[in-house]
């Protein structure tokens, strides 16, 4: 299955599989199977490739663990364990192993329904969090803001947790209630929040016509995205608007087609991103040809929960002059992932390349810089408050002559 780019797999994930691999081996032979003797047997089934890759002690430390160990031993659970440690050792936040329940949990999300609060969560620098709340969810409500520190969950601490063991912490049953402590820099206050967990079904698209403006808000690329985001456009010509803004606000991303897709709506010709990957190969991802918005003129709301694909169209329309980026700095994910699924049902999503807009600047970990700056205390802000929409119809009027 892929995630964002279909990629080449990477030398880890093969290495990830074998372990698998080498591992039913050590299974079927017992206890015994750290011996040299039994290593020489399973080396023999090792690619070229990691020939010179011992792993001897792997067999001798499970081995101990199964022969030692006073308590019962969950060898799957030793064998996720591993896979998982190998993974974290790459030392970066977006590359995890995921089970087989968190990659069901991991899909029915990209799909736009589950259970839970209703915020994208990733790891910075070692800290858990919030990329952004999704707009209406149990997460906005209570108080939750794009930037905040996750601290304790139910009055457990995170530190040594995994990603993905803290989102299974967040994540529950309609109606149960968690309760998540933040550190929030902006006002360096510590918060202690209790969401109410829901059903979110994300609509990854809306439209609203303003006067003469179109508003479009994506809050998510997902598979519906570009089919919505279409039908929107065209009602927004039908409705004979004068032009668009295009909110991005708190989208955490999502696929990278749907992002290169949406450009595709409003940019005529010319690269919607490039991709690096090891060893210097880039690949640049050019807009489809075919799109519905070419001419009107747009603007483009960003944020701090701005991030990933919502990035990617952002920086295609500033850098090729398309429209006016107004905001604040985005999230600077600027990476791809690619999910490898394992034969046993399980997965590894690694990173794969890094994204630079058409211009060349390298969104990962820099983000990108609006036009426009404009800040906003509180993202959750409506009506006359969410300033940052206010300047987008300033600027948007005096772009089409309106008084």
């Amino acid at each position: 299955m892929k995630f964002f780019d279909p990629g080449k797999k990477q030398a880890l994930m093969l290495v990830a599989i074998m372990t698998a691999a080498f591992i039913v081996g050590y299974w079927s032979r017992g206890a015994a199977a750290y011996s040299a003797e039994a290593y020489s047997t399973v080396s023999n089934a090792v690619p070229d490739r990691f020939r010179e890759v011992n792993l001897t002690p792997f067999w001798e430390s499970l081995g101990v663990v199964q022969d030692k160990f006073v308590g019962d031993v969950d060898l799957k659970k030793a064998v996720d364990g591993a896979i998982a440690g190998m993974v974290a050792s790459l030392d970066d936040q977006f590359s995890v192993y995921i089970s087989k329940d968190g990659l069901k949990t991991f899909n029915d999300e990209l799909n736009g329904t589950f259970e839970g609060i209703g915020a994208e969560i990733t790891v910075k620098e070692g800290r858990l969090v919030v990329v952004s709340p999704l707009e209406g969810s149990p997460s906005e409500k209570a108080g939750m803001k794009a930037g905040d520190e996750i601290v304790t969950i139910d009055g457990q601490k995170v530190d040594g947790l995994t990603l993905e063991q803290a989102i299974g912490k967040i994540r529950g049953k309609k109606g149960s209630t968690v309760k998540i402590s933040v550190y929030r820099e902006s006002t360096k206050s510590s918060l202690d929040l209790a969401v109410l967990r829901d059903t979110i079904v994300v609509k990854s698209v809306s439209y609203e016509k303003k006067g003469e403006i179109a508003y479009i808000k994506i809050a998510r690329f997902d598979g519906a995205t570009t089919s919505l985001l279409k039908k929107f456009l065209v009602q927004a010509k039908a409705d004979q608007t004068k032009g668009l803004i295009l909110d991005v606000r708190n989208n955490p991303g999502g696929y990278l087609d749907a992002a290169i897709e949406g450009a595709s709506q409003f940019i005529r010709d010319g690269v919607v991103v490039r991709e690096q990957y090891k060893g210097g190969r880039e690949d640049q991802h050019k807009v489809t040809g075919y799109g519905e918005y070419f001419d009107l003129p747009m603007v483009v709301l960003v944020n701090g929960g701005s991030a990933s694909a919502s990035e990617i169209l952002a920086g295609a329309i500033k850098d090729t002059n398309r429209g006016t980026v107004i905001g604040e700095k985005t999230f600077g994910k600027g990476s791809v992932q690619e999910i490898v699924q394992l034969a046993r049902g399980d997965a590894i999503k690694i990173t794969i390349a890094k994204w630079l807009t058409p211009n060349g600047h390298k969104l990962d970990k820099n983000g990108l810089d609006p036009d426009i700056v404009v800040p906003l205390k509180d993202p959750r802000a409506k009506g006359a408050d969410d300033v940052q929409l206010m300047r987008a119809m300033e600027v948007m009027k005096d772009k089409v002559g309106i008084k």
